[in-house]
Parts: structure tokens; C-alpha cells; sequence
């Protein structure tokens, strides 16, 4: 069943000159955010992972930031893979649009994530 664009909810943000978030992808952000501090913890509190970390000369806390920030992109690759994506995204979100993004119109919803 299509969903009507009235809708969907609303976009998050209103900054001239940058691309808008729909709501819903802003919560799948969201969760894969939260999701990635998790596991990180996770590993950070575990004694064999958190020796390997705090022996990293560039400190623990840096390396627990970049698990935390790969495992993000990683769970929101995850998404656009599974079935979970619905299929009225593909009409709704533009190319270039921030974390999820068509890379043209009615296609598959893929990650956006600036280059990085």
C-alpha cells in the first residue's frame, strides 16, 4: 500500500541552503546512533576489548568514537539492505539528501554520508 505524501511526517529542520531530513529517516538515524553508542559500550566494557583500546596511544576514548561512529554508518547500511525500507522513501527522498538518499528518482534507498 502507497503511502500519501501528506502523509508522511514532516521534515526535521529548516536551514537555508541544506538539505531537510523526513522525520521518519531522522528516527532511523536515531536509532542506528543510539544503537552504535550501545554496542561500543558494550565492547569498551569488556576486559579484552578495552585493554586492546586503552593501550592505543591515541587514547580509548578516541578509538571507542570511531568504533562507535563506523558501527552507525554500518547498522544504517544494514537498513537500506533489509527489507525494513519502505517503498514510498524511494519517491520521497532526493539525491543528496543527508544519511539516506535515491541516487535518482524512484530508486533504491541507499546511505549518504557526505563522502566520508
Amino acid at each position: 500500500m502507497e503511502v500519501p505524501v501528506q502523509m508522511m511526517g514532516p521534515v526535521v529542520g529548516n536551514v537555508p541552503g541544506l538539505r531537510r531530513v523526513v522525520r521518519e529517516v531522522w528516527m532511523v538515524v536515531c536509532l542506528a546512533a543510539f544503537g552504535a553508542m550501545w554496542s561500543t559500550a558494550k565492547k569498551v566494557m569488556h576486559a579484552g576489548c578495552r585493554a586492546t583500546m586503552a593501550s592505543n596511544p591515541r587514547g580509548m576514548h578516541v578509538v571507542a568514537a570511531e568504533t562507535a561512529v563506523v558501527c552507525f554508518w554500518d547498522m544504517l547500511h544494514d537498513f537500506c539492505k533489509s527489507d525494513s525500507v519502505p517503498g514510498e522513501w524511494r519517491r520521497l527522498l532526493l539525491p543528496g539528501t543527508p544519511f539516506l538518499h535515491v541516487l535518482q528518482d524512484g530508486g533504491v534507498v541507499v546511505v549518504n554520508n557526505g563522502g566520508a
